[in-house]
This record gives structure tokens, sequence and C-alpha cells, in this order.
């Protein structure tokens, strides 16, 4: 499988990648520039987590449109609290309500590519070692931190199979929910 990670503006996504990359063929980059880089890859794996991430996301997906390849599945590690499900006071920007619209305008422009995605969406990461839970959209989760290697393997099964197409899911500990 070949992957391409763009953005991955978090520790997390640079060691799933680097873990992926024992047995599938990895490429890391900051920005796709040509659509060609888009030809031959199976998964677009994206984290743009930093204020100004829909310009980078509506840049990429200029570049998606102009891709003959159009088999490709989308994963973005997205934030769990865009739609006020769970409070956003852990996150590190400056404006949490500009970085809500800048995140919830970049889920919409990958919806639109009519691609296959998934989008995945923690809450606060930690390092224990909680079983994760996930929920659909609509649905409410506890703020609450969540496994950093349950996030990693939900990561994981998002790029390498079809289970999670086309859904944005909340990713939180599971404890907290029974």
């Amino acid at each position: 499988m070949r992957i391409l990670g763009v953005g991955n503006e978090r520790e997390i996504s640079n060691e799933v990648l680097k873990q992926l990359s024992t047995k599938n063929e990895v490429e890391q980059v900051a920005e796709v520039t040509n659509p060609d880089q888009l030809s031959n890859i199976d998964v677009l794996y994206l984290d743009f987590n930093q204020e100004g991430l829909d310009i980078k996301v509506e840049d990429l997906v200029d570049q998606i449109d102009q891709s003959t390849n159009m088999s490709f599945k989308i994963v973005f590690l997205s934030t769990a609290g865009l739609n006020n499900e769970v409070n956003l006071s852990w996150m590190k920007v400056k404006d949490i309500h500009e970085y809500k619209l800048q995140m919830r305008y970049a889920i919409k422009l990958i919806d639109e590519t009519e691609r296959p995605y998934v989008i995945l969406e923690p809450t606060e990461l930690d390092d224990s070692k909680q079983e994760v839970i996930t929920f659909g959209e609509g649905n409410t989760a506890k703020t609450s931190k969540v496994s950093k290697s349950g996030v990693r393997e939900m990561i994981q099964k998002s790029i390498l199979n079809h289970k999670f197409d086309n859904q944005a899911l909340i990713i939180t500990n599971k404890e907290e929910h029974e």
C-alpha cells in the first residue's frame, strides 16, 4: 500500500506513519504542490492542526481535483469538539472559535472531493493505556483524555481497511462511557 502523509503536525501522526512504513510505502511531505504527487497513492493521510489549516486543505483539494487518481482514500486526523460535543479548553490555539470554523470547513472540503474518507476526531491525547470507543457524528462524548495507543490503532485501522470509510468518528476512552 502506498501512503502519502501530509502536514503531520502532531507527534502521533509521525509515529503511525513510521510504524506503517515497515510494511507499506510511506512518504511524508509538508504540502502537496503538484497533482502528480497523488498519482500512485492508495491513501492520503492528513494532519493539519494549526490555525490556517483551512487554507492548507483548500490548496490540497485543488491538487486533488486536478489528480487523475480517483481511487485513493483520505484519512484526516481532526479534533473532537467541533460541534460543541466536548469542551476544547485543552486545545493550544489562540482562538478556539476560529479554529472550529476552519476545521469544519476543511472537513466539508474533504467530503466534497467525493472520494472515500475517514475523519478521526480524538479528544485530548494522553499516555494512558485505556481502551478507546468511537461515536459517529451527532453523538456526544465526555471530555476525557484518550489513550495515544488507542488513537494510533484507530488511525492505522482507518488507513489499512475500509471499515470506517465515509464516517466521522469521535474517539474517546471507553471506560468513561460504560
